[in-house]
């Protein structure tokens, strides 16, 4: 089991950079650094729930982490003090966004699946190494 979470921790430590290159620096339009962004968003959330709990199911934990980020991107449209001071530092931005856009969803989706497969496939390896 701790073995199995290692496999998490080290998934996501890749995702991290990769996913803030894309989003940042890498030489690429300005529309598919949000897709990847906001995809990546979601499948790093994803892994590190299941660091906490590598037993959930792959399809009730996608579709946890997108309703979760959803609700993360609906926060965006609230402009409370507490709220405006965390995104104020670079981790709150990171982590909960600035600006409100509907066209940050679909990214939210693609991740969902991207990360469902993911954990689908390491579930279905599971299967076959414990022969069941």
């Amino acid at each position: 089991m701790m073995q199995r979470r290692w496999r998490w921790v080290g998934l996501a430590a890749l995702i991290v950079p990769l996913g803030l290159w894309l989003r940042f620096s890498a030489p690429i339009p300005e529309w598919l650094r949000d897709v990847s962004g906001g995809a990546l968003y979601v499948v790093f959330w994803m892994l590190a729930w299941l660091v906490v709990n590598p037993d959930t199911p792959s399809s009730r934990l996608a579709v946890t982490v997108f309703l979760a980020t959803c609700g993360v991107e609906f926060s965006q449209a609230v402009h409370v003090e507490w709220l405006e001071r965390l995104r104020a530092t670079l981790v709150g931005r990171l982590i909960l966004g600035t600006t409100f856009r509907w066209g940050d969803f679909p990214p939210y989706g693609m991740g969902a699946m991207l990360g469902w497969l993911l954990v689908r496939v390491r579930e279905k390896g599971r299967v076959t190494q414990n022969g069941v």
